[in-house]
C-alpha cells in the first residue's frame, strides 16, 4: 500500500465514521434525551444484543477500546437513568454482571430501527457483495488495531 493510499484510507475513514457518530447521536437523542453521547446507545446495544451472556465492565472496555474509567462514567450514568442495573454472579459476589432494563430495550429497538434504515441509506449504491466485503475489512482492522495495540503495550513495558 502506498503512502497516498493510506492517507486516502484514514481521511475517508475519518469522515464516514464522524458523519456516522454524529447521525448516531441524533438518533438517540430523539430516543434517549439524558444520552451525552454515541458511546451510550453502542453500550445499550451491546448488552441488549449479548443479553443471554454475562456481560462485565471489562467486556465493554474491550468490546468498544475505552479505559476503564470512561466506561466507569457511562455505566454511572446509564444506571442512573434507569437504564442498566448491576447484579451480582454466583461465581464470585464481588463481579457484578451489566444487564439492561426494559427501558434500554425500549430505546434499543427505537434506535435500532433509525440506524438500520440510515445504513441502507448509507450502503444505498453497494451490492451485497460490497458489504460483506466490508464488513470483512472492518473485521481484520479491528483485528489488527488489537494486535498492535497489544505490540505497543509490550514496548513500553
Amino acid at each position: 500500500m502506498d503512502e497516498f493510499n493510506a492517507s486516502k484510507i484514514g481521511s475517508n475513514l475519518i469522515a464516514v465514521s464522524n458523519f456516522y457518530d454524529h447521525r448516531a447521536t441524533e438518533i438517540q437523542k430523539k430516543t434517549y434525551p439524558n444520552s451525552s453521547g454515541a458511546a451510550n446507545g453502542y453500550i445499550i446495544s451491546y448488552l441488549c444484543e449479548n443479553e443471554d451472556k454475562n456481560i462485565f465492565q471489562r467486556d465493554i472496555e474491550r468490546e468498544f477500546d475505552l479505559s476503564r474509567s470512561t466506561v466507569s462514567t457511562i455505566l454511572k450514568q446509564l444506571e442512573s437513568d434507569g437504564l442498566i442495573e448491576r447484579k451480582s454472579v454466583i461465581i464470585d459476589a464481588r463481579l457484578k454482571k451489566v444487564v439492561p432494563t426494559p427501558a434500554a430495550k425500549m430505546i434499543n429497538e427505537a434506535c435500532s430501527k433509525e440506524i438500520t434504515h440510515f445504513f441502507y441509506d448509507l450502503a444505498s449504491n453497494l451490492s451485497d457483495e460490497e458489504v460483506n466485503t466490508f464488513i470483512k475489512v472492518l473485521d481484520t482492522m479491528k483485528k489488527n488495531s488489537e494486535r498492535i495495540r497489544n505490540d505497543l503495550s509490550r514496548d513500553i513495558f
